[in-house]
């Protein structure tokens, strides 16, 4: 039991790492300034649509809401990394 415990708090660590170190790479950066236009030009667009052209409205609300998620996900595992890593850290200590 305990070793499954283990391998999922090392999974946790290991893709919370991951995470954090593409977000600082070249590439995670690019994809973050494109992420950040996309909801810019949504946004806009959400100024100037017709208030009851709700197809369009729509559409980009949801163009807002799948740009959003991306980072969310990214920083979610970043977050569980982290305290999966506390956990591993806390076991260590207080198996001495």
């Amino acid at each position: 039991m305990y070793d499954d415990i283990d391998r999922e708090l090392s999974a946790q660590v290991y893709l919370g790492e991951k995470a954090d170190t593409f977000w600082r790479d070249d590439l995670g950066k690019y994809i973050i300034a494109r992420i950040l236009e996309d909801i810019e030009s949504a946004v806009e667009k959400l100024k100037t649509v017709s208030p009851v052209n709700s197809k369009k409205i729509i559409m980009h609300q949801n163009r807002i809401a799948i740009a959003e998620a991306v980072p969310r996900y990214f920083n979610e595992l970043i977050i569980e990394g982290k305290q999966a890593l506390g956990i591993i850290s806390e076991g260590e200590t207080d198996g001495e």
